[in-house]
């Protein structure tokens, strides 16, 4: 009987063939998918090294990975619907969430470039805990937007970014905001 034992123990060979009739030979070690792996090549069969068949020890952990990637996605819409506070979202910059606080100032640059317009949320600029910003390009969709919003409480849906260490969203549509 001819064996090949392929180990999680690193890439490494080892001769295969007994110079012995009747020896069986010294195992070769490779690594594959971290499981420690058996193939009998007197019945053309892998094995782990509990004794499972290879393909359902792959699937276990083919089927592992997805239910980690559904918890993970249902995890972060649900952040995302939850609504975080002006001064949560400091901790979540890359992500994609609802931010949710009171619009105290705003300000629409409209000689700046790119002609902005800032909400900012819970405190005033220069003391600002997050800031919406509507860009000159977009500004139409939204009506007058520093007038309409200022001292209502808002929620923005978006991908929070920092700019000079003051978390933001970029409203590119309406749907994006509700005002409560």
């Amino acid at each position: 009987m001819v064996s090949l034992i392929f180990a999680n123990s690193g890439f490494f060979a080892m001769p295969t063939v007994s110079h012995r009739p009747g020896r069986i030979a010294r195992p070769v070690n490779f690594k594959l998918h971290h499981y420690r792996v058996l193939y009998n090549l007197d019945i053309g069969l892998w094995k782990t090294q509990n004794g499972r068949v290879l393909a359902e020890a792959i699937m276990s952990r083919r089927t592992a990975l997805w239910i980690l990637g559904l918890v993970f996605v249902a995890t972060s819409s649900l952040l995302a619907q939850k609504g975080l506070t002006a001064v949560e979202a400091k901790a979540h910059i890359g992500e994609q969430a609802t931010v949710c606080g009171k619009v105290v100032s705003t300000r629409w640059a409209e000689s700046s470039h790119g002609s902005p317009t800032f909400l900012n949320f819970d405190q005033p600029y220069p003391d600002q805990v997050f800031t919406m910003v509507i860009w000159g390009s977009d500004r139409a969709k939204f009506g007058d937007p520093e007038t309409t919003y200022r001292g209502k409480h808002v929620c923005v849906t978006g991908k929070i970014r920092t700019f000079k260490g003051v978390p933001e969203v970029v409203a590119t549509e309406p749907s994006q905001i509700r005002a409560q």
